[in-house]
């Protein structure tokens, strides 16, 4: 046997805001497990999430915070 995983796979659930220094957008997984990426716009993060292996095995919500920080949008990414 080979298998690493043999559980059903958890979605994934990333947070995505704007950076007023920088002025990208910085997309942070929940469980911190993966490094922090910066992206020029929202689009441009959301189209990466939605290619990213794990999450075409699993899915994956990513939470969009507006620049105040609070919540303004979610999309889905089924597995």
């Amino acid at each position: 046997m080979c298998c690493r995983f043999a559980g059903p796979h958890v979605p994934s659930v990333f947070h995505l805001a704007p950076q007023r220094v920088t002025f990208d957008w910085e997309l942070v997984e929940d469980t911190g497990a993966r490094a922090v990426v910066h992206y020029l716009t929202r689009n441009a993060a959301c189209a990466d999430v939605a290619i990213d292996a794990q999450v075409l095995r699993g899915g994956a919500t990513v939470r969009i915070h507006g620049a105040d920080g609070g919540y303004e949008a979610e999309r889905t990414f089924a597995a």
